[in-house]
């Protein structure tokens, strides 16, 4: 029998985010949103195009 683990016990608590891979990659997650934001709304303003071709999507 597997034994209960108290971590997980209970409510979320800030013990139980600092033990997730979550804690870890937030500041990369907020970084990558950041850059695809900007590429997306540099796209839509029409001020350059950073569209990827389609004959580089297959290779």
């Amino acid at each position: 029998m597997v034994a209960e683990d108290p971590l997980f016990r209970g409510g979320w608590t800030m013990r139980k985010f600092k033990a997730t891979v979550i804690n870890d990659i937030w500041p990369e997650v907020i970084f990558f949103t950041g850059i695809a934001t900007m590429v997306s709304i540099i796209t839509e303003m029409k001020i350059h195009n950073l569209a990827v071709q389609n004959s580089l999507l297959t290779t």
